[in-house]
């Protein structure tokens, strides 16, 4: 990978402008990673932060790695703040009050935490789990 000075630019192939500092970069297609969702990235020579470019794989039971595929956030989680015990004691009420309205799997969300409840048969109970800044990734359908 190589960052581009402005007196580079003439017929130049692969050139990329990073969406957060302005550089412009040459990406080779060695420099290509696959990352959270399966997006195709590449890292900033000079600011460090992903550039993503497209959908590089299409993510399934034979190709899903952690952490390589999965996120932290997804734009749901409020902050980095923790939630307290308090807050999330009475999110978990919450969430069973509704799963047990609904009898479906219920998420919650409140800070950077994560309350999700489902039906355990095997233990015949609702199980709920929670989890701070949780790792995440989705898997498409295929028929």
């Amino acid at each position: 990978m190589k960052l581009i000075m402005d007196s580079d630019l003439i017929n130049k192939e692969n050139l990329i402008e990073c969406e957060d500092c302005g550089s412009v970069v040459e990406v080779s297609k060695e420099d290509w990673q696959i990352g959270e969702y399966g997006l195709e990235y590449f890292e900033c020579p000079k600011c460090h932060k992903r550039q993503y470019h497209s959908m590089g794989i299409d993510i399934d039971e034979n190709n899903i790695e952690y952490p390589k595929h999965f996120d932290t956030n997804d734009g749901y989680l409020e902050t980095e703040e923790n939630a307290t015990n308090e807050e999330i004691t009475e999110l978990c009420r919450k969430a069973i009050k509704e799963f047990k309205e609904t009898k479906q799997i219920v998420k919650m969300y409140l800070k950077n935490t994560v309350v999700t409840v489902f039906d355990n048969v095997e233990e015949q109970a609702y199980e709920v789990v929670v989890a701070r800044k949780p790792y995440h990734t989705y898997v498409p359908y295929k028929n």
